[in-house]
């Protein structure tokens, strides 16, 4: 059951990802053959695409976490013992998952507070504000998810897990 619900966060979240750099990548073309054939362009098309690849990055962030693929400082984690490598890295998964939890409270209160004011974008006048902070949450609760779940796999297991596909190997 648990595999299901997983599977469908990481099919969810690749789907999104996905669509929105497809979705980026088209429009900017088109954009781009208005402008230079046909002299004249979408002025919202900047707009949107930044506010597109602010969906993709925040949503892909639980991916990135799942993979073990955001940026860490390993200098001094690489010259410790194993043994207390693993204990480290359970710290830094609980840690890790608190501060995005944070992250996601902040990111939805930001989000409620910009769907009460009823705030829209610049160029795209039609386009809510609060859409694009939603993202943030949304992001949020897949790197608690993510990362808790690394930190269990490292409680229960005794080798080190980095990702979870190597725990998902075992």
């Amino acid at each position: 059951m648990l595999k299901k619900i997983e599977k469908a966060i990481i099919d969810f979240e690749t789907f999104l990802a996905g669509t929105g750099i497809l979705l980026i990548t088209a429009i900017i073309f088109v954009n781009v053959v208005l402008r230079y054939i046909f002299k004249t362009g979408m002025i919202w098309v900047e707009e949107f695409t930044r506010y597109m690849m602010i969906w993709v990055v925040f949503v892909a962030s639980g991916l990135a976490v799942r993979r073990n693929l955001h940026v860490s400082m390993d200098a001094l984690f690489n010259y410790l013992p194993d043994s207390i490598k693993r204990y480290m890295s359970i710290f830094i998964y609980i840690v890790s998952g608190l501060l995005s939890l944070g992250l996601t409270i902040v990111g939805t209160q930001y989000a409620l507070s910009l769907g009460r004011t009823d705030q829209v974008a610049v160029a795209l006048d039609w386009f809510p504000l609060w859409i694009l902070a939603i993202c943030v949450p949304i992001g949020g609760i897949f790197m608690v998810i993510f990362y808790w779940q690394l930190a269990w796999r490292n409680i229960i297991n005794k080798d080190m897990i980095l990702s979870l596909e190597e725990g998902d190997e075992e």
